[in-house]
């Protein structure tokens, strides 16, 4: 094979080396990449999740407060129309109070006297609680299923993401960020916990504890709404002594308005209708202050009321306009499951560090696959030019021993013939004869040394092919009669082709010499010739031990030699078949090896023409 043609194929295999682990690389860090954004991505909105649980934890605290607070005090009520006037003016916290009796009749505002101005417009407003104040039991059954609801998907979601997401050094920073900036004066205590896993266990438990709470009042209602379904005009059973109470939402105008009621023991039910400005006034008090210049708080939440307007909003977040969509949005828990909870920020990027750390690992490792790539090229070419040049002594060495052989031949050629003219000895004959026949094989191992080490020139020419053939066998005959081996010829080739007679000769001279020093113990060489299909084919076939099918894939290789029993202390080169094959291939031709039944046998075909 030419140098230059070994060089290209060393560029391309090693620029193979380099570039196919690059890409490997590359698709491998650009799918970390995506799978480590996709999880950061995951975490963030874990992050930003549990916040607005936390700020929908500390609104449920006020209404819990409040409930508890209102429960106790309706029970030490005196129910008398100006006893309970004067609560409503002394207290800012209540904007009015209805009391219905047990036969679900409305005692007050009173049906029986005249009424103010006030009390008229919230008989009024809550006009579908006179027609059925069952609605009141019922809508809390039914918020309470609800919440249990939605809080059993929260809470599932928020264990699910924030258990295996939320354990990071920025849980505790979110944590304590939204802690610290609460009001010291009505922070409640459930929002002095700076981490996050705690926070959740806390909350689990305050839905446990109103769970326990409300237990009695869902069955309860449940079970008066059961009898509503069958009767509506059936009074409430005075014997029902189970304590029910509960928030009732509704919306008249522009406003949210919420009641807290409670049924006593005789079936009374007292609601007591706050003040929305103070419930907004005692909600934004419970949250955080929007301090400038704080970097931990580069977001912005917030709280809107049922009709989407801003009750109240904090962090530094600046927003671009009043249309900016939010990161996550959530309603509140009941009783204000109409308004809800906005996140705005930056959108969630990929740390740049964690993209340079990508470039600048991809960027190493190119360098070092370079770097052998390049070590390996120079080691490989360095070693191809040490082969070529040990090639090219062989070569002159070769060439400079064929002049003075030529000449020792010559002479021992003529020697021989002066001999066999003037001595009638045989010995003296002998000596000479074994000059030429080792003279004329080392010329042919000179030959083969430059044949294999630059392309021959071919010379072609009409020739008769079978006359090549009897002119090398003629000199292999003392040879092969000295071994005993037997030659059977079948040459059928008496036609004239146009060839290289030199090629042809060297090519038929490796086949027999491969002959001579392997497959002696075969005593039989047989060479057929023929002209078929416009092709000069020759075998020559002995009859020796052969060679194995593992071996036969090697044998056309350069400098391969079959070690075994039978070519020990056999001397060889191991070029000759692959010589015999590129001179065959040099005429256009072919050498194969061809499977017979005992021993080895080689054809060559050339073309004729």
């Amino acid at each position: 094979m030419p140098q230059s043609t070994k060089h290209k194929k060393l560029i391309i295999i090693l620029i193979l080396i380099v570039v196919l682990p690059l890409l490997l690389l590359a698709w491998q860090g650009w799918k970390i990449n995506q799978d480590n954004k996709q999880l950061n991505s995951a975490r963030f909105d874990s992050l930003v999740s549990a916040r607005l649980n936390q700020v929908d934890t500390v609104i449920q605290s006020y209404f819990e407060e409040m409930q508890i607070q209102w429960g106790l005090q309706i029970q030490q009520w005196n129910l008398g129309n100006d006893q309970i006037r004067k609560r409503i003016d002394d207290n800012g916290n209540i904007r009015q109070i209805f009391v219905i009796d047990a036969q679900n009749k409305r005692q007050f505002p009173p049906t029986n006297e005249a009424v103010t101005q006030a009390e008229q417009t919230f008989v009024d407003r809550l006009e579908l609680i006179w027609r059925d104040p069952q609605m009141l039991i019922t809508n809390q059954s039914n918020q309470l299923e609800l919440g249990e609801s939605k809080g059993q998907q929260i809470a599932a979601n928020t264990k699910k993401n924030s258990r295996a997401l939320i354990k990071i050094d920025s849980a505790s920073s979110f944590s304590s960020t939204f802690s610290n900036s609460t009001k010291p004066s009505s922070a409640p205590q459930s929002m002095q916990n700076a981490d996050a896993i705690a926070q959740l266990d806390k909350q689990e438990k305050i839905q446990a504890e109103i769970s326990s709470m409300s237990a009695p009042v869902t069955k309860s209602a449940s079970y008066e709404s059961s009898k509503i379904a069958k009767s509506k005009t059936t009074p409430r059973s005075s014997t029902n002594k189970a304590k029910r109470q509960g928030w009732y939402m509704w919306h008249w105008g522009s406003d949210s308005n919420l009641i807290f009621w409670q049924q006593k023991d005789n079936g009374i039910i007292v609601g007591v209708e706050m003040e929305p400005v103070r419930v907004k006034a005692d909600l934004i008090s419970r949250l955080p202050d929007t301090v400038p210049g704080d970097e931990s708080s580069d977001f912005r939440l917030r709280l809107l009321d049922t009709a989407g307007q801003v009750v109240y909003q904090w962090g530094n977040y600046q927003l671009t306009s009043a249309k900016d969509v939010p990161q996550q949005k959530r309603p509140l828990s009941y009783p204000l499951s109409s308004w809800a909870l906005e996140y705005h920020g930056e959108p969630f990027n990929q740390s740049a560090l964690s993209r340079y750390t990508l470039l600048l690992t991809f960027f190493g490792f190119a360098f070092l696959i370079s770097a052998l790539a390049w070590f390996l090229y120079r080691e490989q070419t360095r070693e191809m030019r040490l082969a070529e040049q040990r090639v090219q002594f062989v070569s002159q060495v070769s060439h400079e021993l064929k002049t003075p052989l030529t000449n020792i031949r010559m002479y021992a050629e003529l020697l021989e013939d002066q001999l066999e003219q003037q001595i009638s000895e045989e010995q003296p004959k002998r000596y000479v004869q074994v000059i030429t026949d080792e003279s004329k094989r080392l010329s042919r191992l000179i030959s083969n040394v430059l044949n294999f080490s630059r392309a021959p020139r071919v010379h072609k020419r009409e020739i008769y092919p079978d006359d090549i053939v009897k002119q090398s066998i003629e000199h292999f005959s003392p040879s092969l009669e000295a071994k005993q081996i037997a030659l059977e010829l079948a040459l059928n080739a008496d036609e004239e082709i146009i060839s290289d007679p030199d090629i042809l000769e060297q090519v038929l001279n490796n086949l027999l010499s491969n002959v001579e020093k392997y497959a002696a113990n075969g005593k039989r060489l047989d060479i057929k010739s023929e002209i078929k299909d416009d092709e000069y084919r020759l075998s020559v076939r002995d009859y020796g031990d052969g060679i194995s099918k593992s071996e036969r894939k090697h044998i056309f290789k350069p400098f391969y030699r079959i070690h075994d029993k039978l070519t020990e202390g056999v001397s060889g080169t191991g070029i000759g078949l692959t010589i015999a094959r590129q001179q065959a291939q040099h005429l256009g031709g072919s050498l194969e090896y061809i499977d017979v039944d005992q021993g080895a046998c080689f054809e060559l075909r050339i073309p004729t023409k």
